[in-house]
């Protein structure tokens, strides 16, 4: 797998291979990236692909179980929210709501429906107004 546990306590699973995914509604003209301090790149969005680079950590699948087969939308999904963050009003969060489905559905992860709901329904904004 594409996708490593680590003993990070905040974000315990990294990718260990470059990971392209295309991101279904993402205007081609939409370019952004994200490095860490020491200006290591570690997600680029660039002509409606989504770019993971090794070394990239994340927190796994939020409010949900970190199934293996679940992990590499999730991945996308917390790097394609991570460029929102930086960059907001680049895209509509829907687009990241959706290509975590989207991933899910073509790895056959049986959960797609269940993880999308929980990540464009009800729960997310639940999460989102506690966890502040």
């Amino acid at each position: 797998m594409n996708i490593i546990r680590t003993t990070h306590p905040e974000f315990p699973w990294r990718y260990e291979r470059d990971t392209v995914h295309l991101v279904r509604g993402l205007p081609h003209e939409v370019t952004a990236e994200i490095r860490d301090k020491d200006g290591t790149l570690y997600s680029r969005i660039h002509w409606g692909h989504l770019f993971i680079y090794a070394g990239y950590q994340f927190d796994g699948c939020t409010c949900a179980v970190d199934f293996t087969r679940a992990l590499p939308g999730c991945g996308a999904h917390d790097a394609l929210l991570q460029m929102l963050a930086v960059y907001p009003g680049l895209f509509d969060e829907q687009i990241a709501h959706d290509a975590l489905r989207d991933i899910h559905t073509t790895s056959s992860f049986s959960l797609a429906w269940l993880y999308h709901f929980a990540v464009s329904g009800w729960p997310r904004k639940l999460y989102k107004r506690y966890s502040k």
